[in-house]
């Protein structure tokens, strides 16, 4: 059973540990405290990596499995960090990741811009699958 919750200091090994793997780059995910991971039978799969000073955000790095893309976690798992950020009065959020297979997911989640940069407000609904406190 898939479970989407936020990150917690125990998680930060199997995150790290999930991007190298798939050679991709991890900010420090102690720094990152808007975060959500996601979870099947105990093994965590995917990751949301995203943090704030002021009222201003940044989605960080997302990486999912590539053994289940196309489930819809990717969008699912920033979403919750956007609707986190909401809570904790965070008005907008930037993200500069890259990738072109990172942009489908950005722009199903709200984000919108350049191939550089690109933003959306934190104005979201999570998925019910998450578990935000």
């Amino acid at each position: 059973m898939i479970f989407m919750r936020r990150m917690r200091p125990q998680d930060v090994a199997s995150v790290r540990a999930l991007f190298s793997g798939a050679g991709a780059p991890c900010p420090e995910p102690e720094a990152c405290v808007f975060s959500f991971v996601f979870e099947d039978a105990g093994k965590i799969l995917g990751a949301a990596l995203g943090r704030a000073a002021g009222d201003e955000g940044e989605l960080c790095a997302f990486f999912v499995d590539p053994a289940r893309a196309g489930e819809g976690l990717e969008a699912g798992l920033i979403l919750c960090v956007l609707d986190l950020m909401d809570r904790h009065g965070v008005a907008c959020c930037r993200c500069d990741i890259t990738e072109k297979t990172a942009r489908p997911h950005l722009l199903s989640a709200g984000f919108a811009g350049g191939a550089g940069s690109m933003s959306a407000p934190t104005r979201h609904a999570c998925s019910g699958h998450a578990d935000n406190r």
